[in-house]
């Protein structure tokens, strides 16, 4: 089975779960305990699951392998949410923890995959991911969509013109809505 594929099959499985498992950290055990049993040895998948009341901004994270996920704060400050279990598919029975916290108006959420952070160590900008924070806390006033294009930019200058992932290259910014009259200055 092809990445595209699984990342399908997995998608399926969240959609049909997330009803019967409400819980990101259960969601992502029980999905785990699935796909020990389908997929191919030499097969798993990282993810980042992010679960937000919108109303009060009150926020559970899990992650499962994949790359810390990304708060910045309207302060610049920058918190990090971690794995805390291995990839999905690899051992069954694991224990996923959320991680909880709250997305205050004008913050961002920010998930990524590695071929972000692997293009700016490609471009020999070391290390990619405090080049990646920064460029982050530097432009958090920018709409989502802003920084989104930014970060594509910047790549595309370091690489010389030419951005040639290795990996995909996945960036998802999500900013809680801010009170009528509220601007960050970019």
């Amino acid at each position: 089975v092809g990445p595209a594929l699984l990342m399908a099959t997995v998608r399926g499985y969240l959609r049909g779960l997330c009803r019967q498992y409400p819980a990101p950290g259960e969601l992502l055990g029980c999905l785990n305990n699935i796909l020990c049993g389908e997929i191919a040895d030499d097969r798993f998948i990282t993810l980042a699951l992010a679960l937000l009341d919108r109303r009060t901004g009150a926020m559970e994270i899990t992650v499962a392998g994949h790359l810390p996920s990304l708060i910045i704060r309207t302060d610049a400050t920058v918190e990090e949410y971690p794995a805390g279990a291995l990839p999905l598919g690899i051992m069954p029975n694991q224990q996923f923890i959320a991680q909880s916290t709250t997305l205050r108006p004008g913050d961002l959420l920010v998930l990524f995959t590695d071929g972000i952070i692997e293009c700016f160590g490609a471009a020999r900008i070391e290390p990619g991911m405090e080049t990646f924070r920064r460029l982050l806390t530097q432009w958090r006033g920018a709409t989502p969509a802003e920084i989104v294009k930014r970060i594509q930019t910047r790549l595309v200058e370091l690489s010389g013109g030419t951005v040639s992932p290795h990996d995909d290259q996945t960036l998802l910014i999500i900013r809680r809505p801010a009170p009528p009259g509220w601007r960050q200055e970019p």
